[in-house]
């Protein structure tokens, strides 16, 4: 059943499993949905971020990636648990943004439901949760309200790359992020990385700069050329 929320004409894309589990469905792939982050997630979660095609195009992330790094994901476990049953109380409306912060997006993880393996992953939120983002007002002077802007990224294991499921991904975090309030979303990938790039566009961003990011010196401490993307929703 589409459920539409009282606080804005977006039909309400969550929907709620058998058991209770809020989630986000992915267009054209049944098998898979945004789903909440579970504790036994965390090997799957450590095995994506250690493939070779993932963690070269990582910025901050350690790579490789250990056990000892998963402190940054498990810490906002509880956190990220409280938003999911907040979300679920709320519906069919949307919290308010201000209870977001990039450490806890209730959906972040894309999941295989048939076997329940997290297969990729999707890190959202607001812009000020990231270091280097900047861009808050636009060029003709529209002023975003706190937490209307927010900046994206992603990873699909690479045996499910090639098949369109990053580009579905992106589609249905952004109708999410619209039924939310998001104004405005960031995405940067790197020159080198056109896959990447085309992904963006086709889902409606507009590459709008060239910026350069230093990468952290046990990645070797260059710095690299990267597209900065936008889109307003």
């Amino acid at each position: 059943m589409t459920l539409l929320s009282q606080t804005t004409t977006t039909p309400c894309p969550v929907k709620i499993d058998e058991e209770g589990v809020p989630y986000l469905s992915i267009p054209n792939h049944p098998e898979l949905r945004l789903t909440p982050y579970l504790e036994t997630d965390d090997d799957d979660l450590i095995k994506l971020f250690n493939d070779p095609e993932i963690g070269k195009w990582s910025w901050r992330r350690p790579y490789p990636y250990t056990v000892e790094h998963m402190d940054f994901v498990t810490s906002a476990l509880p956190q990220r648990q409280a938003l999911v049953k907040l979300i679920t109380e709320t519906l069919p409306n949307p919290v308010p943004l201000t209870k977001f912060d990039s450490r806890y997006f209730p959906f972040g993880v894309l999941r295989h439901v048939p076997s329940g393996r997290l297969i990729g992953d999707m890190y959202v939120g607001p812009t000020s949760s990231f270091s280097h983002s900047t861009v808050e007002v636009e060029e003709g002077g529209t002023q975003f309200e706190d937490g209307e802007v927010w900046e994206m990224a992603y990873n699909v294991s690479s045996q499910w790359q090639g098949k369109g499921v990053g580009s579905a991904m992106i589609k249905t975090t952004l109708e999410y992020l619209k039924w939310q309030g998001v104004k405005k979303v960031n995405a940067t990938a790197e020159v080198i990385n056109a896959p990447s790039g085309g992904v963006l566009r086709k889902n409606g961003f507009k590459q709008v700069k060239i910026i350069q990011l230093v990468w952290p010196e046990e990645k070797g401490g260059m710095t690299k050329d990267c597209y900065s993307f936008e889109q307003l929703l």
